[in-house]
């Protein structure tokens, strides 16, 4: 009895890390992916010249996984240096505003 316990509490953990690691690397694959269309939709709507930087500007309070990841684009064309920031929506690449800070992710 002892033994199937600790047996199946070694399982659960080992599993829980297997989930863990394989949930990461989703995430990242997802950012890669959102981060792609959203330099080929800005791209296409400014030019690409126009285009600085490209960075991550991860929202860790927002609950859907479309929400997390958003991308945080700097255009020649603004004056400020202000980023423009997106995210992905059922598919589509929406504008969701400006900054000038971006979150550190952790």
């Amino acid at each position: 009895m002892r033994k199937t316990v600790l047996a199946l509490l070694l399982l659960g953990m080992i599993g829980g890390i297997g989930w863990f690691f394989l949930e990461q690397e989703q995430d990242e694959t997802f950012e890669q992916i959102v981060r792609a269309r959203v330099t080929k939709h800005v791209a296409e709507q400014y030019g690409k010249e126009t285009i600085v930087a490209v960075r991550s500007a991860y929202d860790k309070t927002a609950s859907s996984k479309e929400a997390r990841h958003q991308v945080a684009v700097q255009l020649k064309t603004d004056p400020r240096g202000e980023y423009q920031v997106f995210r992905l929506a059922k598919q589509q690449v929406v504008f969701i505003g400006r900054t000038r800070s971006l979150p550190e992710r952790e």
